[in-house]
């Protein structure tokens, strides 16, 4: 895999990081979604121009210590409904050199060191509260849909909303852990569809689901939810003699 200069992409590692962009205008407080040593994906519907610089102010475990970088725009994913990764820009670090340097290695060597699938799996270091913030300035819920491949399947996962449990959906979407969601559960035979409130709590992109934890169904929906599953009956053997002549009385 190459970089946008044409040079080999460094190993990345998923971690949230709070992240404030100084702009003229303001700060803006951002997240990143994935970090390497040389560069930081930031996340934000309106990205800086492509090549230009920015300062970056980054609040670093475990102390909570401020380093700011200067870095160049390398790349921009544009928001979009249909993206496969989060919107914001490819902030490449340039200048890092005396304690920030060190700081800033020692955060992703510890990455690797001690979360082997940060990889796939993103690793939080900001506050809830300002995950809170961060979201609140986003898309504040979103409907995602999932057809299961079978009715037994679709029964499992009915059986696991009832008690609230952890939904592996497969999506390509990027989705924020902690968003809120409306999971369109659609039968596989009729195409029907319940709705269910959710919340990402996992993503794994290398298997390209999200884990929704789902909140505990009260008894009517309970058998509102497996009278949904039920509602067709798949058989797969006929006990009917086609060979037989209808009987006339």
């Amino acid at each position: 895999m190459m970089s946008p200069g044409g040079k080999p992409t460094p190993a990345r590692f998923r971690c949230a990081l709070p992240v404030t962009l100084r702009k003229r205008s303001g700060a803006l407080e951002l997240l990143t979604s994935d970090v390497s040593f040389r560069d930081a994906f930031v996340r934000t519907d309106a990205p800086p121009p492509i090549s230009s610089l920015v300062r970056l102010d980054f609040v670093l475990p475990p102390d909570g210590a401020t380093i700011s970088i200067s870095a160049a725009v390398d790349a921009i994913v544009p928001a979009s409904p249909d993206a496969a990764h989060y919107p914001g820009f490819l902030a490449r670090l340039i200048g890092l050199d005396g304690p920030p340097k060190a700081r800033w290695d020692a955060l992703v060597q510890s990455l690797r060191e001690h979360h082997p699938d940060a990889t796939r799996t993103t690793v939080v270091f900001a506050r809830r509260s300002y995950v809170d913030r961060f979201q609140q300035r986003g898309i504040p819920s979103l409907a995602l849909r999932y057809r299961p491949a079978s009715v037994e399947e679709l029964a499992a996962a009915v059986e696991t909303a009832v008690v609230g449990g952890l939904l592996s959906v497969p999506t390509a979407m990027a989705i924020v852990l902690g968003a809120p969601v409306e999971l369109q559960l659609e039968h596989p035979i009729t195409e029907e569809c319940v709705s269910l409130p959710g919340v990402v709590k996992r993503r794994d992109t290398q298997a390209g689901t999200v884990g929704v934890a789902l909140e505990p169904q009260g008894a009517d929906a309970a058998r509102d939810l497996r009278e949904f599953a039920d509602s067709v009956v798949v058989v797969d053997e006929y006990d009917i003699d086609l060979q037989s002549s209808p009987t006339l009385s």
